[in-house]
């Protein structure tokens, strides 16, 4: 009986790591780990407190050299048998640009590795304007045209500063997560529920016997 408790609480947890992401340290709490870097023109991608909330780390990308640009990123691998995954994350950009022929922008988007083209075409943000404030984003993608390697996608971030003598835009992400669409996870409580229930059983079954 306590084999049959054991392969029932493997399989609530296996069901609970389905709807796990895709890619690792999204929230930045382990720094820049598991994350890549690409400074264009000197800049820099840096982890950072949060100015609200000093125990949660943000990232931040940002030139205050000028201009110049700046990318972040993290490969990772999407299950052939995954139809679509969903994006979400945090973000706020700050636009601050007093350039007359350029703009300053930010972005975020989804590559295919092995034709490094986009996944998302503009279902990400692509952005001119300060948002003021963070924004909360989530989009669903589709990867049915995504081909089996381990890894096959890329999500990158990216900042670009125009030629101007007083411009410091600044880009800040976090919460940063891709799962499969579809996986079907039960609530937290509901595992909880499960669990107590094979435990009861079991219990039950010994007592009869």
């Amino acid at each position: 009986m306590i084999k049959q408790i054991v392969a029932g609480l493997s399989v609530l947890t296996l069901a609970a790591s389905a709807n796990a992401s895709l890619i690792t340290n999204g929230d930045f709490e382990d720094g820049l780990n598991g994350w890549g870097t690409t400074n264009l023109i000197g800049g820099g991608v840096s982890v950072i407190a949060d100015p609200a909330d000093s125990s949660n780390n943000i990232a931040r990308l940002d030139d205050p050299s000028d201009f110049g640009g700046e990318l972040l990123w993290q490969t990772f691998y999407v299950p052939i048998d995954v139809d679509s995954i969903t994006v979400s994350f945090d973000y706020k950009f700050e636009e601050k640009d007093t350039s007359w022929l350029f703009t300053d922008h930010a972005w975020a988007k989804l590559f295919k590795l092995d034709e490094d083209t986009f996944l998302d075409i503009d279902v990400l943000f692509h952005i001119h304007n300060d948002t003021n404030d963070w924004v909360s984003f989530s989009g669903i993608i589709d990867t049915t045209s995504i081909f089996d390697h381990n890894p096959n996608a890329k999500i990158q971030f990216g900042i670009w500063e125009s030629i101007s003598s007083k411009t410091n835009s600044a880009l800040y992400v976090d919460n940063i997560s891709i799962v499969d669409t579809y996986a079907s996870v039960p609530e937290p409580s509901s595992l909880m529920l499960l669990g107590l229930g094979l435990v009861g059983f079991a219990v039950s079954r010994k007592r009869k016997s």
